[in-house]
């Protein structure tokens, strides 16, 4: 699902492309919602714990002659989020990537692309994510925290990665988590 809007930071388009799916906190049984069954969770408190942050090697990738090209051209952003649960040993990771892409010459081309992973202990996992075929459905305070912790690490491997290019200027925009979640369940 591609997503548009949740803000602009110097002229840069922003996009959020998200391979899973978030829901809030209710008391209410699984319902049916755009042809989709909408999974509730209970509200519960959670240990969260995080584990480990780090770049994910071979992610990144700086396309430095589109870089010398961009002078003004707006770049849009996209963000991209999947989370990878491990049951057995209650930790799940977020794995958030980032593109910077830019029109250059007539052709979409990615200027940016930088990942990071997240990972979180949380004792009784399985009681805040339930799996629906593919997806990964996380109860939404909880991933509003994690998205947090993850997106403002991916905001400092960024920044470090293109101090020495034009691109610095260009900051990962600020997202607004709980505009993101809210879109996340209802759509736009």
């Amino acid at each position: 699902m591609l997503e548009e809007g949740l803000g602009a930071f110097g002229g840069n388009k922003f996009w959020i492309e998200v391979d899973l799916c978030l829901y809030l906190h209710a008391r209410r049984p699984n319902t049916i919602c755009r042809g989709r069954v909408i999974t509730y969770m209970e509200d519960t408190p959670v240990n969260l714990s995080l584990v480990s942050v780090r770049e994910v090697e071979g992610a990144t990738a700086i396309n430095r002659r589109a870089i010398r090209r961009l002078g003004r051209t707006p770049v849009n952003v996209d963000l991209n989020v999947r989370a990878v649960p491990d049951f057995d040993r209650s930790l799940i990771s977020l794995v958030v990537t980032c593109s910077y892409v830019a029109v250059i010459g007539l052709i979409r081309t990615r200027v940016l692309s930088c990942s990071v992973v997240a990972t979180f202990e949380i004792p009784g996992l399985r009681d805040i994510i339930a799996l629906q075929g593919e997806e990964v459905i996380v109860s939404g305070k909880v991933m509003t925290t994690m998205l947090g912790i993850a997106v403002g690490s991916l905001r400092g491997v960024v920044a470090v990665r293109t101090a020495d290019t034009q691109l610095r200027f260009r900051p990962l925009p600020i997202i607004d988590l709980t505009a993101l979640m809210y879109r996340l369940q209802f759509g736009s």
